[in-house]
């Protein structure tokens, strides 16, 4: 398995105004470019600048696209509001100094050309200097290749999540969430792996050791702390944050999951004042399963979604039409009726500007000209 830094080169951007000066022969050569100066001295990490490296280190392979809708976009030199979010220019321009302060490194995406981001150790250290919790933040060290597409679009639907344009306020009634309501992947799985580490020692001395049922055992215990007083509803979660790992008991007869992933979870339940969660699920398909595979990731959802303690919802984000039907078939024709219901939105993955995220031409091999 390739992993990035072996199969992605770190380009050498010199994006500076005279970072520099052309060489003896190139063109340009001897047209005023005096005294270039190197570097860029009086930079600094700013707060906007913080809130970008805060976002890569817990969404590492961030796009510049993704990056350019975090921040409103600042006032210009008369001191006018621009108004809206930062154009992707300007956030090139500022991700370019980041680079030089050595806080971020910048990969180009064989695939498909984009400039995609990580934190160094420098980067991290600044986004706590701002703080920020990056306790649970990763690099795009040791990622393999054929996974950084996946990773780009789930950071795309989390900074557009936080956008202060309010990408969701209409489609999904959300309105913009801070950074640390957004749950990456890689904090639900520092929750859960000390979990099934000890279900492995369980399993090697012959004990029970179904996630499903730990998980359900681990809500009702919660539960059981909200009535008692012990606990707020708005707290369950900051409590037991392995709960948004899901995952049902192993009966026979049963199609669930008894560990189930997220690419994404948004924390809403701040408000929270009863059983009924607010928090939202999401998956970032960017390929077709199969049948069986979605028979079992909707058994899960259902199974979750009849009780609501962990969520209220999910959403899953798409390219193209087929992953969509296949849903719809599995879901009617086996009664959990989620997506009619409003449990389970459909929706397609969307740049910026509002058009669709393509899909990958595909190669028929044998076929005509």
């Amino acid at each position: 398995m390739t992993n990035i830094p072996n199969f992605l080169e770190e380009e050498n951007y010199d994006d500076a105004p005279g970072a520099s000066a052309p060489q003896f022969g190139e063109p340009g050569f001897g047209k005023g470019k005096a005294k270039a100066q190197q570097g860029t001295p009086r930079a600094r990490i700013t707060e906007l600048d913080a809130r970008l490296l805060a976002f890569v280190g817990h969404f590492p392979g961030a796009d510049t696209e993704a990056l350019s809708l975090l921040n409103e976009a600042q006032p210009n030199n008369l001191g006018k509001p621009s108004g809206g979010i930062t154009s992707v220019t300007t956030t090139e321009r500022r991700l370019a100094k980041l680079k030089k302060l050595s806080a971020v490194e910048r990969y180009r995406q064989a695939t498909s050309g984009a400039q995609c981001y990580s934190l160094t150790g420098l980067g991290f250290s600044a986004a706590r200097d701002y703080g920020y919790n990056m306790d649970h933040g990763r690099s795009l060290s040791g990622i393999a290749e054929s996974r950084l597409t996946h990773y780009r679009m789930i950071a795309l639907v989390a900074a557009k999540l936080a956008s202060p344009a309010g990408f969701f306020r209409d489609q999904l009634g959300i309105e913009p969430v801070e950074l640390e309501q957004l749950v990456s992947e890689n904090a639900m799985r520092a929750a859960y792996e000390p979990i099934k580490a000890e279900l492995a020692d369980a399993k090697k001395s012959g004990k029970p050791h179904d996630f499903g049922k730990w998980r359900a055992e681990k809500l009702q215990a919660a539960v059981t702390a909200v009535k008692e007083n012990r606990l707020g509803w708005a707290d369950l979660i900051e409590a037991f944050p392995v709960l948004l790992t899901l995952g049902q008991p192993q009966r026979e007869g049963s199609k669930a999951k008894p560990v189930h992933q997220p690419d994404l979870a948004v924390n809403l339940d701040a408000a929270r004042t009863d059983h009924f969660s607010c928090n939202v699920f999401i998956e970032v398909e960017l390929s077709r399963k199969d049948w069986d595979e979605y028979e079992r990731i909707l058994a899960t959802f259902s199974a979750e979604l009849t009780r609501p303690y962990t969520y209220r919802r999910g959403v899953y984000f798409v390219i193209g039409t087929q992953v969509e039907t296949l849903l719809k078939k599995i879901d009617e024709a086996a009664g959990y009726n989620l997506i009619s219901s409003g449990k389970l939105v459909v929706i397609p993955l969307t740049h910026r500007d509002g058009s669709l995220v393509a899909q990958k031409k595909r190669i028929t091999l044998g076929g005509t000209r």
